[in-house]
């Protein structure tokens, strides 16, 4: 009779070598975060500061008086850094309007009417950089707020802002029944203060559209009362970016900024450093106590 072979005994030591290997493994996966692969980061902290500065309608505006502006002591920004973010449908924005703004913009640096801010900068002499532009195709809200505008500058910069930057958020878009063309406001971005502006592109015919006054371009009208609007909210960030109670700069007793002292007020088209021409109103100037164009 045979007898069968014996079950072949395991070698001293293999098993627990295998029980730690398995052990081992088991311990690592489970210190892996479950959610790691998932993760999606939280958008950047965004903060208003104050209220929101009005561009108003001309029916609205605040009416024209011989008070000097006086500086408040808050914050300016001399060497400016200019940002336009487009936001909405890109079909629904005037086919000139991209590229006006973007010519105003870039001819600022160095000519006259830039100059009109010297006396408020505090020594300093006024420079703008040439425009970085973001395109957004997300429909934006038809009311702004300061938080919906710092969150947009948030989302298209990825959460990284420019402290010397000023953002100008064209919108696609507009408030009905608004008394303002745009504003200006102040916002903190991941622990920034950031400097924005809200410019929605309001239809034709509208109180925002000052009509062909000095026949300085061919823009269409929407354009043309875009870039007016813009170079308005423009100096007055660069004269008080933070406006409001405790945190203004140059303001006049009524509460009047350097545009709001001439608003819808133009004398002749203004020439920039680049030979382009432009509808733009004029601005306060304390030392001869008027409007002056600075063309």
């Amino acid at each position: 009779m045979r007898v069968p072979n014996p079950r072949p005994r395991p070698r001293p030591g293999l098993i627990p070598a295998v029980l730690l290997v398995l052990l081992t493994a088991t311990l690592v996966a489970s210190a892996r975060p479950a959610a790691a692969a998932t993760a999606v980061p939280r958008p950047p902290k965004v903060v208003a500061i104050g209220p929101s500065h009005l561009a108003r309608r001309p029916s609205a505006a605040l009416a024209t008086a011989t008070t000097q502006l006086v500086d408040h002591g808050g914050r300016i920004i001399a060497d400016t850094h200019l940002y336009a973010i487009w936001w909405g449908r890109s079909a629904a924005f005037p086919a000139d309007a991209k590229p006006a703004v973007t010519d105003f913009l870039n001819g600022l640096d160095g000519s006259r009417h830039l100059a009109l801010l010297t006396p408020y900068l505090r020594g300093a002499m006024p420079h703008t950089s040439s425009v970085v532009s973001f395109t957004d195709p997300a429909n934006p809200p038809r009311s702004a707020t300061a938080m919906s505008i710092g969150a947009e500058v948030a989302k298209v910069t990825n959460g990284t802002v420019d402290p010397a930057g000023v953002y100008l958020v064209f919108t696609s878009n507009a408030p009905s029944g608004a008394t303002y063309c745009g504003w200006h406001n102040s916002v903190v971005i991941a622990g920034v203060r950031t400097a924005v502006a809200y410019l929605p592109l309001f239809g034709t015919g509208s109180p925002c559209d000052a009509g062909d006054r000095v026949g300085a371009n061919d823009l269409s009208e929407r354009t043309r009362a875009l870039v007016n609007v813009a170079a308005h909210e423009l100096f007055e960030v660069m004269t008080d970016a933070e406006p409001g109670p405790g945190t203004a700069a140059w303001v006049d007793t009524s509460g009047a900024e350097i545009g709001d002292k001439c608003a819808w007020q133009f004398v002749t088209p203004v020439r920039l450093r680049n030979g382009t021409r432009w509808q733009v109103q004029t601005e306060w100037a304390n030392a001869s106590r008027r409007c002056e164009q600075g063309a």
